[in-house]
């Protein structure tokens, strides 16, 4: 059950803002523009995954750390901010995390990875999806979150999924980047597809298993930062 297991959401606040341009820049990403009643998406991020966890992590960049420090006023103790030198991918940013959740004595915890700069109004379904997720995540799977699509976006990366699994996940068969529009078109007319919200949920351990053997060398440069 859901408040039973730790749960370690990390907020993954990297981005350069360009393409909010010029509302955001590179020295202010569109996940600290207050955008939405005042707030920013890293402000309600923080207020969605807060439920689901005492502790958060926070990845982002030094260059950042101003602005990060800002958002977390108010976040009860316990907040973790990792600033990296250099933002890379998102795969260094979760093994960053997964990294200093071991350091903290927590490697089977789970982490809930989300980005910053999503708007999820319904927290409330936000948060039973997180719950349904636990115990695929528990039995050593990486799960990734989909988004039913409405229309063949080009803007979005796609989950095309397979049958149900024991535990009542879908299989992921494949990832799909941002294809084009007669390829989204295609996606949605051939149906098992969801639009990829880049939000997942594993172990540290688990992670780091699988950067090991996927990314070494992503894993061996995290290691040393």
């Amino acid at each position: 059950m859901l408040h039973c297991t730790m749960i370690t959401p990390v907020i993954l606040c990297g981005g350069s803002g360009t393409r909010l341009w010029p509302l955001s820049r590179k020295s202010f990403p569109k996940q600290f523009v207050p955008l939405i009643d005042g707030k920013s998406l890293l402000q309600l991020t923080l207020q969605r995954v807060g439920a689901l966890g005492p502790q958060l992590m926070v990845v982002a960049a030094e260059s950042h750390r101003f602005l990060v420090s800002d958002a977390l006023q108010g976040i009860p103790a316990g907040a973790q901010a990792i600033l990296e030198p250099a933002s890379r991918n998102t795969a260094a940013a979760m093994a960053l995390a997964a990294l200093q959740a071991t350091d903290n004595g927590q490697p089977e915890s789970l982490l809930l990875f989300c980005p910053a700069d999503q708007h999820i109004p319904d927290t409330a379904a936000f948060a039973r999806a997180v719950k349904e997720a636990v115990p695929s995540a528990e039995g050593g799977a990486i799960v990734t979150f989909g988004i039913v699509p409405s229309f063949p976006s080009t803007a979005y990366g796609y989950i095309q999924h397979g049958s149900l699994r024991p535990d009542g996940s879908l299989q992921v068969q494949r990832f799909i980047e941002k294809p084009a529009a007669p390829a989204a078109q295609a996606l949605l007319l051939g149906g098992a597809v969801l639009w990829n919200a880049g939000i997942f949920l594993c172990r540290a351990s688990v992670l780091l298993q699988a950067l090991e053997r996927h990314a070494p060398d992503i894993l061996a440069t995290c290691r040393k930062a």
